[in-house]
């Protein structure tokens, strides 16, 4: 159940009666995550989720009897970085810097074309105008669903996927060319699903670890959170991109941070 933090008197220049702000509480509060649209979960014939959408973790019914979709054996949390944090997390020597130019940023937009072709799905405008996208969006309305917005996932870095099994394998940080920000990108490797060399892994210093637990210490207003296909190593990845960090706490009309968690080999949030 999410909760909502108070309201101010006035919420973007506009006057907002106590009696509204209490029925806008007791509207959110009263929703649980059953009613929240979410991807169906199971695994269609490409290895690929379902693009269709029900109420909670469940199925559509085209695809009551397929297998659970699960979560992805390959993690990739990413975090927005202000140039500020971007030059702090350089400075870092046990972190690797990437260069998102213009050029890979084609590659990447090109790819998802040819894969969602291969899928037979549409790829451009599926989640935003100017977007492409070959995965699914595990939680359809987060731009605009009230309980699902403002999140934290702390929790998932500090313990919770290595107690589900995963391990993290590589931190590294990239900067974009034209803009003077960039992002974090945590990887995570399910060995359970995933035969792979115990040498793979990275250590990561106390200086770095401390700088992450400040970043991710703060909720997120958004989490956009995409299952996606095979890539090219042949690893269906679950993609977790953390927008808006909420430096100064929950802006007024916004609920009470929800946790997002891994629940049942399904993405929740509670």
């Amino acid at each position: 159940m999410v909760g909502i933090t108070a309201v101010s008197e006035c919420s973007f220049g506009k006057a907002v009666s106590i009696t509204e702000r209490a029925n806008k509480a007791q509207e959110i509060s009263m929703r649980n995550m059953s009613q929240v649209r979410m991807a169906c979960r199971a695994l269609t014939e490409f290895d690929a989720r379902c693009r269709n959408y029900v109420n909670g973790c469940g199925k559509c019914s085209g695809h009551e009897g397929k297998p659970d979709v699960g979560i992805a054996p390959l993690l990739l949390l990413t975090f927005s970085l202000s140039g500020k944090k971007l030059r702090a997390f350089k400075d870092q020597p046990d972190l690797r810097v990437w260069n998102r130019d213009l050029e890979k940023k084609l590659s990447v937009r090109q790819r998802h074309i040819d894969e969602a072709e291969r899928l037979g799905r549409k790829a451009e405008g599926v989640y935003g105008q100017g977007r492409v996208d070959s995965g699914v969006l595990v939680f359809k309305d987060m731009q605009t669903d009230p309980t699902v917005q403002v999140v934290t996932v702390d929790h998932l870095w500090r313990s919770e996927l290595e107690e589900a099994g995963y391990r993290l394998i590589d931190v590294h940080v990239e900067e974009d060319e034209k803009q003077p920000k960039g992002r974090l990108v945590i990887r995570y490797l399910d060995p359970e699903q995933v035969e792979f060399s115990p040498e793979i892994g990275q250590e990561i210093s106390h200086t770095t670890r401390g700088m992450i637990d400040d970043l991710l210490q703060a909720s997120f207003k958004y989490a956009w959170i995409y299952s996606n296909h095979p890539n090219r190593s042949g690893l269906r990845n679950d993609t977790l991109n953390m927008r808006e960090r909420l430096t100064d706490g929950v802006p007024s009309g916004l609920p009470s941070p929800a946790r997002l968690v891994v629940d049942g080999g399904c993405w929740n949030l509670e």
